[in-house]
């Protein structure tokens, strides 16, 4: 966790040589956590109404220590292959004609998804890199850099995730729900039009993170360092922004989610009720709609039940630092729901695996054709053309002295 420190002395360039007391600096994908982790330290030091004794809070500190030093990096790294896997799988024009491409743009949802959650394993991954505690910075770096605004980075692909996942459920409820209107509007165009918008929309409304910190350099004998600083955005205009994050990251498309998928699924058990009744078997083309309405009904209830409670407790870490006694476990509970929250945007490759059997017979294609390229043919192209002209002419001859 990232502790930041600001010289005691009133004096506007600070020393080396001084005593630093801690401000809330947020490192990326979180906020405050060193300043809760030093009033949790504090007052279970203190206080008698903390943990009960120095042994548990450095128990649950190394805990938190292992989630964000070792086991997010590791679920990052996972991710950025397992999304490399499956933009290669999508890019296959087998995968587009048999998964429905052409029925309500889920494809091209799919694509723009796994490229958001590519590049947010990417920008999560330079945790496992850097040093937890750093004072001051003695050179304009990544590291300078990544602190000060990687937390906008990763909030912008979380919120582009959030709402592509969120627009390709609502084109998958107008295909199923409302055929009718899906045909007039043309489901696939409006998603080569829905996704782009939607993503620039995201970058747009998250602008103002950027402004949360921003980097003071200062001089003195011994040279030039930098520190982060409150950036320009008022303690006023920084409440407002973390409600609007709110309302457009967390409720707005858990609302869209829950609602579409409820109708999702009463429209599948119907249809499946209606074919057993008629004794009805599926087609290809039927078997493909469905494992695509199955694929996204799973990824969204994974969005609602992993990346959401940590929305929520960043929401709401201002209230808890509040209560010391607690400040511990809520540091436990929100590392481990950070965890998940990585998990989902990271493990979308075993969903698809699972759910989706073209995918899997596509990649099964895939690690085929590279053992092919791999080992020598059995048959040279010579034998197999003479051995087909010697079998042509055979059957010249025999069906010559039929007649």
């Amino acid at each position: 966790m990232e502790q930041r420190y600001w010289p005691v002395s009133d004096d506007a360039s600070p020393d080396r040589n001084q005593t630093y007391v801690m401000v809330p600096i947020s490192p990326p994908g979180r906020s405050n956590d060193s300043l809760l982790n030093r009033t949790a330290s504090n007052g279970s030091a203190h206080s008698g109404s903390g943990l009960a004794d120095d042994g548990e809070a450095i128990a649950l500190n190394e805990i938190i220590f292992v989630l964000d030093s070792y086991v997010t990096p590791f679920i990052c790294a996972v991710g950025c292959i397992g999304n490399i896997l499956n933009l290669t799988v999508l890019s296959r024009s087998r995968f587009r004609q048999t998964d429905g491409r052409s029925e309500s743009g889920a494809h091209v949802g799919l694509i723009f998804m796994a490229v958001s959650d590519l590049l947010l394993c990417v920008a999560m991954f330079p945790r496992a890199l850097l040093p937890s505690i750093h004072l001051l910075f003695e050179e304009y770096d990544f590291q300078l850099l990544y602190q000060a605004y990687g937390t906008g980075v990763i909030t912008t692909f979380i919120l582009i995730s959030t709402w592509i996942t969120v627009d390709m459920t609502i084109l998958r409820y107008f295909y199923i729900c409302h055929p009718l209107l899906s045909r007039k509007w043309n489901c696939r165009k409006c998603a080569l039009v829905v996704y782009p918008v939607s993503s620039v929309a995201c970058c747009l409304l998250n602008v103002p993170s950027f402004f949360q910190y921003q980097i003071t350099d200062f001089s003195d004998k011994d040279g030039a360092f930098y520190m982060i600083d409150i950036g320009l955005l008022e303690p006023k205009a920084m409440k407002e922004f973390r409600y609007c994050q709110v309302i457009v990251g967390v409720i707005v498309p858990a609302v869209m989610l829950i609602y579409c998928n409820i109708r999702l699924v009463q429209a599948l058990r119907r249809s499946h009720r209606i074919r057993i009744r008629c004794y009805v078997q599926d087609h290809n083309s039927q078997r493909s709609r469905k494992w695509i309405t199955v694929t996204l009904i799973v990824i969204s209830l994974g969005f609602i039940v992993l990346v959401f409670p940590c929305e929520l407790m960043d929401f709401f870490v201002d209230y808890i630092k509040m209560n010391i006694s607690r400040t511990e476990s809520f540091l436990l509970v929100r590392s481990l729901a950070n965890t998940m929250q990585v998990t989902n945007f990271a493990l979308n490759f075993i969903v698809y695996c699972i759910i989706n059997v073209h995918f899997r017979m596509i990649l099964q294609e895939m690690c085929r054709c590279s053992t092919t390229k791999q080992g020598p043919s059995l048959m040279p192209p010579s034998s197999i053309v003479s051995a087909g002209s010697i079998y042509s002419s055979r059957r010249l001859r025999l069906s010559q002295s039929a007649v």
